[in-house]
């Protein structure tokens, strides 16, 4: 909370101005704390960044040694931007002039490049996480916008191709559902040499896996779900598994779910239902 620090400040000047021979007073003239007080402005400026790149980095609680290594380079980083930024400007010199103002702005401009193309070559720095932290990544790839659609646009290009998980089975199945079906993509495709069979992820959100139901903010799961039948007919696949969060569904839905379920038996599929997954009523997190 900032209002105790600035009560604080405002105490301590009051009193400075009323008794200048405090015992705060002598202490804030001590030489140190004179010098962090010139540095104070960029030093609020520049632990910024540090502090958040230093979470984003290390993605645990920082212990002790990096907080103190956090501590040393904002120090020096203020000291620097007080030294050749601040005084300069205060001063009124060295940035008059169009050379210096275009040497640091290419050398910032030149720094974030380098940041940038830094994270995007080394794919997010992925080693920066811990493993169990790389393996819920991975369990929560559910390739959005190319198997796993959310918007309208994506329905048409959805190909068998790019959402099919292969290790070369003769039999395919075909996951069907919304956002509740499409994770458990990651847990079928780990388990697809004991299912020996190949996976295909075909989901929308929000998004039944029911012929002919129609949601009113998602009018567009109708046309995708017409487009499954068409998708399992070409591919001659042969079971289906059919998952969704049911609750969503179940005054609209479940005479629907039962037509799809007949519908898919009479073409010699054999069709699966997976029943919803727990859902805590509030958030975990908290």
């Amino acid at each position: 909370n900032a209002l105790y620090p600035c009560i604080g400040t405002a105490l301590l000047i009051y009193v400075g101005q009323n008794t200048p021979s405090t015992v705060a007073t002598r202490m804030l003239e001590v030489r140190p704390l004179v010098w962090i007080g010139l540095i104070s402005y960029s030093l609020y400026l520049v632990h910024w960044p540090l502090n958040a790149f230093a979470h984003y980095l290390s993605f645990q609680k920082l212990d002790p040694l990096m907080t103190g290594a956090m501590l040393v380079a904002s120090l020096a980083l203020a000291a620097f931007s007080w030294k050749f930024v601040e005084q300069p400007f205060r001063q009124k010199r060295a940035f008059t002039s169009p050379g210096p103002i275009f040497a640091f702005s290419a050398l910032a401009i030149v720094v974030l490049c380098a940041g940038g193309a830094a994270g995007a070559l080394g794919n997010g720095f992925p080693q920066r996480f811990p493993d169990y932290v790389q393996r819920r990544i991975s369990v929560g790839d559910w390739r959005n916008g190319i198997c796993f659609n959310e918007g309208t646009s994506r329905i048409e290009s959805w190909n068998m191709e790019d959402c099919t998980r292969t290790s070369g089975f003769p039999t395919t199945v075909f996951l069907w559902g919304d956002s509740f079906a499409a994770h458990y993509v990651s847990g079928l495709g780990a388990n697809i040499n004991r299912l020996q069979a190949n996976i295909v992820e075909y989901t929308y959100a929000s998004c039944a896996p029911i012929l002919y139901y129609y949601p009113y903010d998602r009018l567009d799961c109708v046309r995708f779900n017409r487009k499954a039948l068409d998708v399992i007919l070409e591919a001659d696949i042969k079971t289906v598994i059919l998952s969704g969060r049911w609750s969503d569904y179940e005054v609209r839905g479940f005479d629907g779910l039962q037509q799809t379920i007949a519908t898919l038996r009479a073409l010699g599929l054999r069709v699966f239902v997976i029943g919803q997954s727990p859902q805590f009523p509030t958030d975990v997190r908290k």
